[in-house]
Order: structure tokens, then C-alpha cells, then sequence
């Protein structure tokens, strides 16, 4: 999907990950493309069961979109991306 929209990417397993997240590296990021890294979790590691895509942008910051509800995602605190969290509180 990303490519066919021009992106070229790279992916590559996760160094931070546990669970086995996959990240997908944008190489030409700029000319209209504000994605510069997207990262896909399965879940099971640090933060909690709930499987996750964490998009980071060069004009918005990072935005993590987590299947499940918050009571469930666990956090150290410090969390710097906006959260999403599909089933609500």
C-alpha cells in the first residue's frame, strides 16, 4: 500500500521490540509525505496485550493506534505519542 503511493520503504524487525513489532521505514520521506516510519506490534510486550500500529510523522509527531481499551494498555508514563485507543476507556 505504501509503495503504490510512492513511498519507498525498508522494513525490519523492531531493536526496542519483545513482542516481535515489525517496523516499516520510510526512505523518502518530504514532496507530501509527512510518514516517516510506521511501526506494527502484535502485542505482548511492554505495553500490554493490545496490538498496535505506531505511525511516526515529520509534521505531527508520533500517533499510536491501539486495538483494546485503555484500562489494559500499559504505559511507563512518559508516553510522547497521541494514543488512539479503539474500544474506548
Amino acid at each position: 500500500m505504501l509503495r503504490a503511493e510512492g513511498y519507498d520503504i525498508t522494513i525490519q524487525a523492531s531493536t526496542k521490540s519483545r513482542s516481535g513489532a515489525q517496523i516499516i521505514k520510510i526512505n523518502n520521506p518530504g514532496n507530501g509525505k509527512n510518514i516517516t516510519q510506521v511501526q506494527v506490534s502484535p502485542g505482548g510486550g511492554r505495553h500490554g496485550d493490545n496490538p498496535y500500529v505506531k505511525i511516526s510523522t515529520n509534521d505531527q509527531g508520533l500517533i499510536k493506534i491501539v486495538d483494546g481499551v485503555e484500562s489494559t494498555y500499559k504505559t511507563d508514563g512518559a508516553e510522547k505519542a497521541t494514543i488512539i485507543f479503539t474500544g474506548g476507556k
